[in-house]
């Protein structure tokens, strides 16, 4: 949780941190080397993302990961409970908040682009245009669409128009469930 207030309330209860990635980035008590300490924004996630009990981890391999990034010596291992949709069709249910890419589309493939955050303040990369010409035409090379997936934390800026995109780049909703249509990506 980001506020303080709820963080207050939930005092005594369980705290399981169900962090959704593998460890590929710096995370966390991680970064405290190089943060800035007295940004009140950093000090209030890593508050809230190092208040817990234990970490789940997908294998052992990610444990060294969590201890440092987490400061939790607990761990509970678990696999990735949505991967099977990757190899299988998704349920109707499972597609709630899931992108409809036309039939055309999914039977021929395409690229995802799902960035990590870009850090507050700065406009995220995949809307510079020398990064979209790159990424567009990796994908036009490929004949393949190229699907872009913004992380839920970037916040589209006002300015983007859909003329700044190529016919055949998909702009997905940042908050939309991208899982079952993973399984249709060639590339990502």
């Amino acid at each position: 949780t980001r506020n303080p207030l709820y963080r207050a309330a939930l005092a005594g209860a369980y705290k399981l941190q169900l962090w959704h990635g593998i460890g590929l980035k710096t995370l966390d008590l991680q970064k405290t080397a190089d943060a800035n300490l007295l940004n009140l924004a950093f000090l209030n996630q890593l508050a809230g993302a190092v208040d817990i009990d234990e970490v789940l981890s997908p294998a052992s391999l990610y444990d060294e990961q969590w201890r440092e990034a987490f400061g939790v010596e607990r761990v509970l291992r678990a696999g990735f409970p949505r991967i099977e949709v990757l190899v299988r069709t998704a349920s109707d249910y499972e597609m709630i908040d899931t992108p409809r890419i036309s039939p055309v589309v999914c039977e021929k493939g395409f690229l995802l682009y799902a960035p990590t955050f870009t850090p507050h303040g700065a406009s995220p990369a995949w809307l510079e245009r020398r990064v979209l010409d790159v990424l567009e035409g990796f994908a036009q090379r490929l004949d393949l669409a190229l699907m872009i997936k913004p992380h839920p934390f970037d916040r589209e800026p006002a300015s983007l128009e859909a003329s700044r995109l190529s016919a055949s780049t998909i702009l997905l909703n940042a908050k939309c469930d991208a899982y079952p249509i993973l399984r249709h990506a060639k590339g990502m």
